[in-house]
């Protein structure tokens, strides 16, 4: 007779066991969007602009921007937020910042590591609003430290960008305007425990200008420095008045073995065969072996590629990502640790913008039609930007405007993404992340090794704009025995606890089935 009292017993475990998720069942991982327009992370009440991103692999998460303090827009700082143990902690007011300006910021960038380091850097601007100065503000054991100057005061500066690698190395790159009016590249870089200081990278001819630089940095110790600069010119004549009409030529430095190699001296330029030479928009992404992968764009014939070798310590060939005549004005680079490369860009084709993606894979470049897009047909797309993780996820992210309402200037989210072998594309104009029916503005992206990701944007929640976030957390187990989520949409309860856990349970059940 005790045995008739074991198999409910079982039962209850078991369905105990399942409803707590203990027993091995799988999570499912999905991403949470906004609610509405007033699900933002910035205070209310003033303009919000130009938010950036950056996630470890412990999934904390921070973002940051620049905000209007006052309502004549006459001071702006910078503004940040913090996604830590679960929880969000955003700025609780206006006051709540962490520049010390008394004019206005722009240009905040972030960056982080996985051993719990971060840095913010910005463009302060100064008594006039032509100068500015580089900041930075530095997270260590813990906490944040106070703001301090980077480049030298009262220069032009337009651009600036910051990577940081699980060592704690730290490397800061802006253009600078000098004393002919010209802007060059200046780096400072933190190694071996202290800063660099500020110092001249560029060492072209001091009158040609420097802009559109890029940065990314490897854990082996490695980093690239991408950028372009104006060396040449045509005088051209209209009627009687004559103009000049300047080129772009890009190049690059790489960062290895203690020193920068790879000169910037005129002829190491990158150089396609048959093009004006005129190029823009360089990027760049290196993964944690060194190997590395940089675009850009050919106004007269494309978009182009090279790739970087860290073994062989050799640049490839350049490669054609896509060939036509085209224009744009952004494009965003990614690689994984698996090797695995894609860029993406927008351009007109088929009378619209549309966004356009091409992989590296099997040794080769994918061949990209104008009919090969990713956005959605009735849609203007700008601004895309890519993330790739370790398990081969792909998150692409962009601004697309629906052309088929009245009001055709307003743009949403919208998101692609590759998982399980498989890619999700929006299914029309309608198909955007983004709330309600106000306009968006630069979308931006980030994702870890364990697969989850974020997308933060700029959007108007009817007053004024503001910014927002949607995540997709893959929750990191208790014991940690899993890199996170390998394929797409689930990850399994850590086996070592639920496993124990099964144990006591069925013991226990079996123990009271014997005594009764």
């Amino acid at each position: 007779m005790r045995n008739i009292h074991l198999f409910p017993a079982l039962m209850l475990c078991g369905l105990l066991l399942h409803a707590s998720g203990i027993c091995g069942h799988a999570q499912a991982i999905t991403w949470t969007h906004p609610a509405s327009i007033s699900d933002n992370i910035s205070p209310d009440g003033t303009y919000a602009t130009s938010p950036r991103v950056a996630m470890d692999d412990s999934n904390n998460i921070i973002v940051v921007w620049t905000q209007y303090t006052d309502a004549g827009m006459t001071k702006s700082q910078v503004f940040k937020s913090e996604y830590r143990n679960g929880i969000w902690t955003n700025p609780s007011s206006l006051d709540d910042y962490i520049s010390s300006s008394t004019k206005t910021v722009s240009g905040a960038k972030v960056a982080m590591n996985n051993n719990g380091d971060a840095i913010i850097i910005w463009n302060q601007h100064n008594s006039s609003s032509s100068y500015s100065t580089i900041y930075k503000c530095e997270y260590h054991n813990g906490s944040w430290g106070e703001p301090e100057v980077v480049s030298a005061k009262d220069k032009t500066i337009n651009t600036n960008q910051v990577a940081m690698d699980d060592s704690g190395n730290s490397v800061i790159v802006w253009d600078q305007g000098s004393s002919s009016n010209q802007t060059v590249l200046y780096t400072d870089e933190y190694r071996n425990g202290s800063w660099s200081g500020a110092s001249k990278l560029s060492t072209l001819r001091t009158d040609w200008n420097v802009t559109d630089c890029s940065i990314s940095m490897g854990n082996n110790g490695t980093a690239i420095i991408v950028w372009n600069e104006r060396n040449e010119y045509d005088l051209v004549t209209v009627g009687s008045t004559q103009y000049y009409v300047y080129y772009y030529k890009t190049y690059r430095k790489i960062y290895r073995n203690g020193s920068w190699k790879e000169t910037s001296q005129a002829g190491n330029e990158i150089k396609v065969t048959g093009s004006s030479q005129d190029s823009s928009l360089p990027c760049v992404a290196i993964n944690d072996s060194g190997d590395a992968v940089m675009i850009w764009r050919e106004y007269s014939t494309g978009v182009f590629a090279s790739r970087y070798s860290y073994s062989s310590a050799a640049w490839s060939d350049v490669e054609s990502l896509y060939t036509k005549t085209i224009d744009y004005d952004s494009a965003s680079v990614a690689m994984n640790d698996n090797g695995k490369m894609l860029g993406v860009w927008y351009l007109s084709a088929l009378y619209r913008n549309r966004v356009f993606k091409n992989e590296y894979s099997n040794g080769a470049w994918e061949s990209v039609l104008p009919a090969d897009y990713i956005s959605p047909t009735e849609t203007a797309a700008t601004d895309p930007q890519v993330a790739v993780d370790d398990n081969d996820n792909v998150v692409i992210v962009w601004e697309g405007v629906d052309k088929t309402i009245s009001d055709n200037s307003i743009g949403q989210v919208f998101l692609a993404e590759y998982r399980d072998g498989v890619w999700t594309l929006p299914s029309s104009e309608n198909d955007s992340i983004s709330p309600g029916d106000t306009d968006v503005d630069y979308p931006q992206v980030a994702c870890n090794s364990r697969s989850s990701s974020v997308i933060v944007w700029q959007q108007s929640d009817g007053s004024t704009d503001q910014i927002f976030v949607s995540t997709r957390i893959v929750p990191i187990p208790n014991d940690d025995t899993t890199n996170g989520d390998s394929g797409g949409n689930s990850v399994p309860f850590p086996g070592t606890l639920g496993g124990l856990m099964l144990l006591l349970g069925l013991l226990g059940a079996y123990g009271a089935a014997k005594r009764s």
